[in-house]
């Protein structure tokens, strides 16, 4: 049985953009500002361009040669099959702790509102239960035809990043401009951090952008690959940027 080739653009964009904006999201402007003080935020545009020419290349490759698993198919190609067995185990065991990790943050939110699932550092009983409801919910989507899983990422994807930008953007009315070169912050670009700092925020920085790659796992289910995979993850890196930038502009502006 061939495939469905169902997905589409907005399938690609919305799925490569699910991937690079990771639970942490709420949480990594604010350890790169950390690392590097009010100078960090130029990290996410360093990253940005350090990433595009990786990006190039891994788009390339889903294009020129559409495959489904394409995070072993193509090391096995270029550097044998061992290359490719160590990148398809360690993918394999990637994707196969992500769900359970994502499900536990996923609940560690709600805890906020539901103190009785997260207690001390450990799910609850009622926590370990909706977190076993979730899984199963997840494995019955996955055992859908791509379309409907793509369709499904969409809705959650569009859901997870106003979810994150309304709170955000509310942050603007208690906006200081002062706070960027604030002495108590050390100024703009706070010598005691040094450049470890700077360079341990474009790292962080760089692994927030990692799940570009994504849609060329799903290349061989794309309706045209060579039109939809370079758009979608070109603008896909694009967006991320803008919302990490915001999202540290609105955190540095708030704080103090």
């Amino acid at each position: 049985m061939g495939f469905r080739k169902e997905l589409g653009f907005w399938h690609v964009l919305f799925l490569t953009l699910g991937a690079i904006i990771g639970d942490a999201v709420a949480f990594i402007p604010v350890y790169v500002l950390g690392y590097d003080g009010p100078a960090g935020i130029l990290s996410w545009v360093i990253a940005f361009l350090l990433i595009i020419p990786v990006a190039l290349v891994v788009i390339e490759l889903g294009t020129m040669w559409p495959r489904a698993g394409g995070v072993a198919y193509y090391p096995a190609k270029s550097n044998g099959p061992v290359a490719g067995s160590i990148n398809g185990w360690s993918a394999f065991l990637g994707y196969a702790l992500v769900t359970p990790s994502s499900i536990i943050a996923f609940v560690e939110y709600l805890a906020y509102y539901f103190p009785s699932l997260y207690k001390s550092g450990f799910l609850t009983v009622l926590g370990i239960v909706i977190s076993a409801i979730i899984a199963l919910i997840t494995y019955l989507i996955n055992n859908k035809h791509v379309g409907l899983i793509g369709d499904i990422n969409n809705y959650l994807t569009v859901l997870k990043i106003a979810m994150v930008m309304i709170p955000v953007l509310a942050l603007f009315a208690f906006f200081n401009a002062k706070n960027f070169n604030s002495p108590i912050l050390g100024g703009f670009m706070p010598v005691n951090l040094g450049a470890i700092g700077f360079f341990t925020a474009v790292t962080s920085t760089i692994l927030a952008y990692a799940g570009f790659k994504q849609p060329v796992n799903y290349s061989e289910e794309v309706k045209d690959p060579g039109k939809f995979i370079p758009k979608a993850v070109i603008a896909s890196l694009i967006i991320t940027m803008i919302i990490y930038l915001v999202e540290s502009i609105a955190f540095l502006g708030s704080c103090g």
